[in-house]
């Protein structure tokens, strides 16, 4: 396992420390802050359009030990965003029972939007435990570069680990079991030694690998070098370009790999070591979901860019 890199290791290097609290009608908002410590906190925060934890443009934090539950109503749980955002930790923190599914805007973790695509946020998710999740189809939303997702519990929920925007990310040793995997899309993701257990979905296997429809995310340069700042918001389906997908395992799972064919742009240069099924084309019902909830959430995005150009 990796270190925490700049992360502070003891309280007293922490520049904030929030600890023990309970957010039940108001969540909890840093910006531009650095080594803010949260910790043992519990996010219940009910109220519609809502963040439970939002970070923004922070660096050098850590979210630890932390639960975030029962919401039904639209707002994501934690939220890390903004250009100069780096090395954020999530660690050994629980999310369960978010329940919100009228449209895009329920993700439990949502790592940038779609116009921080081409930032290295060199954000981790790990030791986490997310279970009975049936909100947003993406447990955590990677919109930005170099994030890692490691060594968690996924169990029984309706929603994947996605690389959706962005790349360079690695997904690597987490747990699945029942509905609920990876999807992915981009360049230079790795996903290794996640282990997939009695996943019986059509919609939410062990592993998706997306088709795409641009041959880069249109805030990288080129396909292997993301621009290093804020540019468009976009629903674009970048294609998969040198990834690599191996040593996962598999067991009493409908299916392995899935390749799909709704968009023209399939995975070129990459190492897929692991047992992949023939390309499937999705139902009518699953595309026009699909593309809807794309475009919900760059209508989401937009208004959210919205707001914090007029706090500026």
């Amino acid at each position: 396992m990796e270190l925490d890199r700049d992360t502070p290791t003891t309280d007293e290097q922490w520049s904030e420390v929030i600890e023990d609290k309970e957010f039940k009608t108001e969540g909890l908002s840093r910006s531009n802050k650095s080594k803010v410590l949260i910790k043992n906190c519990d996010f219940s925060v009910n109220e519609s359009e809502r963040t439970m934890l939002s970070l923004s443009n922070c660096q050098d934090c850590r979210v630890e030990g932390c639960k975030f539950h029962d919401k039904d109503t639209k707002g994501v749980g934690l939220k890390i965003a903004g250009e100069h955002t780096k090395r954020i930790v999530v660690d050994d923190c629980e999310f369960y029972n978010l329940t919100y599914d009228q449209e895009n805007g329920g993700e439990p973790i949502r790592i940038g939007n779609s116009h921080s695509s081409g930032v290295w946020f060199d954000c981790t998710v790990r030791n986490c435990y997310f279970h009975n999740l049936k909100a947003d189809p993406e447990t955590v939303s990677i919109k930005s570069c170099g994030n890692v997702i490691e060594d968690c519990r996924h169990e029984n929920c309706r929603s994947s680990f996605v690389i959706r925007h962005g790349g360079f990310a690695k997904i690597r040793n987490n747990r699945f079991k029942g509905e609920g995997g990876i999807r992915i899309y981009g360049y230079g993701n790795e996903i290794t030694g996640n282990r997939f257990k009695d996943n019986q979905s059509d919609r939410f296997p062990p592993i998706t690998l997306g088709a795409g429809n641009r041959e880069k995310d249109p805030n990288f340069t080129a396909p292997d070098k993301p621009s290093g700042r804020e540019g468009e918001s976009h629903a674009i389906y970048a294609q998969i370009n040198n990834n690599t997908i191996k040593d996962n395992t598999f067991e009493n799972c409908k299916h392995t790999i899935r390749r799909r064919t709704d968009n023209p742009l399939q995975p070129i240069n990459s190492d897929i070591q692991d047992l992949i099924e023939a390309a499937i084309a999705e139902s009518v019902e699953v595309y026009e979901l699909e593309q809807r909830e794309a475009k919900e959430e760059l209508e989401e995005e937009e208004k959210e860019r919205s707001k914090e150009k007029r706090k500026e």
